[in-house]
């Protein structure tokens, strides 16, 4: 994952990957073979919610919660589609 001034993006090994503007804009997830759609915006300075969307529908609700110290990320995911949430928090080393 990465920030950069207005544009947030994501990129795994498996080639998935995709970059969309904070603004809420729609924009291809790469390799996904789902066809999924995702937008992201920024909730508040510490905070990026990204949706995706299957088929003009909201599948999944993603939120990136930055600690203070920047040390921590908290990860709230609700998955629509199978209707459960995961959340955790990932430690910068």
């Amino acid at each position: 994952m990465k920030l950069d001034g207005d544009t947030f993006s994501f990129a795994d090994p498996t080639g998935q990957s995709y970059t969309a503007k904070l603004d809420g804009t729609e924009t291809p997830f790469k390799g996904d073979l789902s066809n999924t759609k995702v937008s992201a915006k920024r909730i508040d300075e510490q905070t990026i919610e990204e949706t995706d969307k299957r088929e003009g529908k909201v599948v999944e609700v993603i939120r990136f919660t930055i600690s203070s110290d920047g040390r921590t990320m908290s990860v709230s995911m609700k998955d629509i589609a199978k209707s459960t949430t995961s959340e955790f928090v990932l430690h910068k080393e």
